[in-house]
């Protein structure tokens, strides 16, 4: 599961796509730093090929609270996210990402050298606003001895393909995901 990202403004892979939202839709307020359920964050959608701000989390359907994760096994088929699975596939850009251990510590998980990680997600409008959940899969060793979950990691990969190829994404989700670095966030417990 992943509850909270991280988005580093100063990053200039970062900053350019939060410039260009801002650009184009000066009335998103868009959330830099700790992100959370909620919050409207930069995604990378195939639409016009520009980013765009979005709310991190679905209705739930339940009427409370939201749905902020989807699991890429069955994405594709439940009702509730499978047309936006094969409409609406999104890239999430963070620039790490956190998981609790059993015992309440805040990791951060991090990839590669450039500060930049992109998640798979999928998005859709509700009730009139871009909406979107991060996909996640079964941990792979990197994250395991912290949790059983992690986001489904699209660095490395061209995010066109992603976004556009609906067999490339399927197939993709079935891969092994890269190894992370894993840090302990100061033992802060939450």
């Amino acid at each position: 599961m992943c509850g909270r990202y991280f988005i580093d403004d100063e990053n200039t892979e970062l900053s350019l796509i939060i410039r260009e939202i801002r650009r184009s839709s000066p009335d998103i307020r868009l959330k830099t730093g700790e992100i959370f359920p909620t919050d409207s964050a930069p995604i990378l959608t195939a639409k016009n090929g520009k980013p765009e701000g979005a709310v991190w989390g679905f209705p739930s359907y339940k009427g409370k609270g939201v749905i902020i994760n989807a699991r890429a096994e069955t994405a594709p088929e439940k009702p509730t996210f499978k047309s936006y699975f094969f409409h609406g596939r999104c890239v999430v850009p963070a620039s790490c990402f956190y998981e609790w251990s059993p015992k309440k510590e805040k990791y951060r998980f991090t990839y590669g050298e450039n500060g930049v990680i992109y998640l798979a997600g999928i998005s859709g409008i509700y009730e009139g606003k871009l909406r979107f959940v991060i996909l996640t899969t079964s941990a792979n060793t990197s994250v395991s001895h912290i949790h059983d979950r992690m986001p489904v990691i699209l660095s490395g990969i061209p995010t066109e393909k992603w976004l556009n190829d609906t067999d490339f994404a399927l197939n993709y989700l079935m891969r092994d995901m890269p190894l992370l670095n894993a840090e302990p966030e100061n033992n802060i417990k939450t």
